[in-house]
């Protein structure tokens, strides 16, 4: 199994002990709500959480940069990315927790601060695409960025 994969398996795990942690109930979306909304899981029947691991800002490096968030417009099939999905809220995990944002704020942080030019590598506030997928369309903001939008921290015990 890929490194980003079991990294994003992960977190998801640590974000379920963190809800239930917190007293609340946590659902698993199906396959299809995964792959098509774009979410993960529903806390206490109401809100629909999408959960993103930390992230490499390179594949081949040794461990994630918590200073950087990837955001997804559109994936490589060319479809929306997760950013346009019917979550509610996003989670971004952290070394001490999970970084809680609602969803729609994201949007509108993320198309205002992200250029439409693309770039042959990550770079801050520019469009990117790997070479071998041209329906790609990833941004790079600063994870500070979130925190001028709405947010909660939720840590870990």
């Amino acid at each position: 199994m890929d490194n980003s994969v079991e990294m994003g398996l992960s977190a998801e795990k640590k974000f379920v002990q963190v809800m239930k942690g917190e007293g609340n109930t946590v659902g698993k979306s199906t396959k299809n709500q995964d792959m098509f909304e774009h979410w993960d899981y529903l806390i206490n029947d109401l809100h629909r959480v999408e959960v993103k691991g930390r992230k490499k800002r390179k594949r081949h490096d040794s461990k994630p940069d918590d200073e950087i968030i990837y955001v997804e417009f559109s994936n490589v099939r060319g479809n929306d990315g997760w950013i346009y999905g019917k979550a509610d809220y996003v989670a971004f995990e952290r070394p001490e927790g999970f970084l809680i944002v609602p969803r729609k704020k994201l949007v509108d942080l993320a198309e205002n601060l992200v250029s439409s030019s693309f770039t042959k590598y990550p770079t801050i506030y520019k469009s990117y695409r790997r070479r071998d997928r041209p329906e790609e369309h990833v941004g790079l903001i600063r994870y500070d960025d979130l925190l001028t939008i709405p947010h909660r921290l939720v840590k870990f015990k």
